[in-house]
C-alpha cells in the first residue's frame, strides 16, 4: 500500500492564443489502502490528471509523489501506478490472447510456469475462467474485457490503481458486476485506487472519500457520505440534483444557475477568484460582498478544512 499525492498540478495543451488549461492547480491525496472518488462533468480534466499521474501526458506545473517521492521518476520494470481505461477494447491487443496480455506487465524473471500459474490466479480473481486464456479478447464481452484490464493492471503489483471512467461503456446490468469484482479485489489486495466517473452513485458505491472537479480544480473534497449527506460547493449541490432519483416526479435536472455578470467581471477564464462564479446562484445573491468571490481564490483556505470545499461562505469558512 502506498499513498498517492497531486501536488499543484498544472497541465496545458498548446501556445499563445491557442493554449487551453486542463487542469489548474490540482491537489490531491490518496491514502494508502483507500479509494478515492473523482467526479465531474465532461471536459473537467478527470481522465487529463489521470494520465498525468501515470506520465501519459507531461504536467507543465507540479509534482505526482508515491511515498513521498516522484513517482513520474521511476526506473525500469513495471510502474507502481497503474490505469485501467475506458475501453478495454483499445487497451488489449486483438492479436494476443489475453493470457499474453495479463502476463506481458510481469516481472520478466519469472519461470513459464510460474508466469501461467500467476496469469490464471489473476484471471480468477477478476471471476474470468482461467482455462480461457488462450482466448483473444474478441471472444469476450465488454464486461469481460474491463476485468481483465484490471487483471492486466494487477499483473505488474502496483501499489496504486486508476480507474478512468471503467463501466462508463457498459450496460447498467453488467456496471454492478464489474464494480463488485473491483471493490472485491482492492480489498483483498490493498492496493490505493483513485476511481473516476462522471456518474455520483456509482463513485459512492465504491469509494471512501469523493473529489468533485471543476474546470481543471478540485472544488469539493470530504468523505463519501458526508459530501453526498451535505455537499457545501454550489456545482456539487447542482450535480447531486441532477441526479435521477427513484419516485421523483420527471422534471428537468436543474442546472448550475448562471449569475448576472458584475461590470468587472466575474468570468469562467480568469485566472483569481472563483472559477465558478460566472454560474453561480450564490454569488448573485451577495451583493457587493461577493466581490472577494471575484477577487480571492477559495482554494487557499478550503485545505485547511476537513470537508475541503472551495467556496469562501460555507460553515467553517473564515469570514
Amino acid at each position: 500500500m502506498s499513498r498517492l499525492e497531486v501536488v499543484d498540478a498544472d497541465v496545458t495543451f498548446g501556445h499563445g492564443a491557442d493554449r487551453t488549461v486542463a487542469v489548474a492547480g490540482a491537489n490531491l491525496a490518496v491514502p494508502a489502502g483507500a479509494v478515492i472518488g473523482l467526479v465531474g462533468e465532461s471536459g473537467s480534466g478527470k481522465s487529463t490528471l489521470a494520465r498525468a499521474i501515470v506520465g501519459l501526458v507531461p504536467l507543465t506545473r507540479g509534482s505526482v509523489r508515491l511515498d513521498g517521492r516522484d513517482a513520474l521518476r521511476s526506473g525500469r520494470g513495471p510502474r507502481p501506478i497503474q490505469m485501467v481505461f475506458q475501453e478495454p477494447s483499445s487497451s488489449l491487443d486483438p492479436r494476443m490472447t489475453i493470457g499474453e496480455s495479463v502476463g506481458e506487465p510481469m516481472v520478466r524473471r519469472l519461470s513459464r510456469a510460474a508466469r501461467t500459474a500467476k496469469v490464471a490466479e489473476l484471471l480468477g480473481l477478476v471471476g474470468i475462467d482461467p482455462a480461457r486464456a488462450l482466448h483473444r479478447p474478441a471472444a469476450f464481452s465488454g464486461g469481460q474485457k474491463q476485468r481483465i484490464a484490471l487483471a492486466r493492471a494487477l499483473a505488474a503489483e502496483p501499489s496504486v490503481v486508476i480507474a478512468d471512467e471503467i463501466t462508463s461503456a457498459l450496460d447498467v446490468s453488467v456496471q454492478g458486476t464489474v464494480l463488485n469484482v473491483v471493490r472485491e479485489v482492492q480489498r483483498a489486495l490493498g492496493f490505493s485506487m483513485l476511481f473516476i466517473s462522471h456518474d455520483f452513485a456509482v463513485v459512492r458505491y465504491i469509494s471512501d472519500a469523493i473529489g468533485v472537479m471543476y474546470r481543471g480544480k478540485i472544488v469539493e473534497l470530504a468523505p463519501t457520505e458526508d459530501l453526498v449527506g451535505s455537499p457545501q460547493h454550489p456545482y456539487t449541490q447542482a450535480l447531486l440534483a441532477s441526479v435521477p432519483r427513484l419516485g421523483a416526479p420527471r422534471t428537468a435536472a436543474p442546472a448550475a444557475p448562471a449569475a448576472p455578470a458584475a461590470p468587472d467581471g466575474p468570468d469562467e477564464q480568469s485566472t483569481a477568484g472563483c472559477g465558478f462564479v460566472a454560474r453561480c446562484g450564490r454569488y448573485a445573491e451577495l451583493g457587493p460582498a461577493g466581490r472577494r468571490c471575484v477577487e480571492d481564490d477559495p482554494l487557499v483556505d478550503a485545505a485547511q478544512r476537513l470537508h475541503q470545499a472551495a467556496c469562501h461562505w460555507v460553515a467553517g469558512a473564515v469570514l
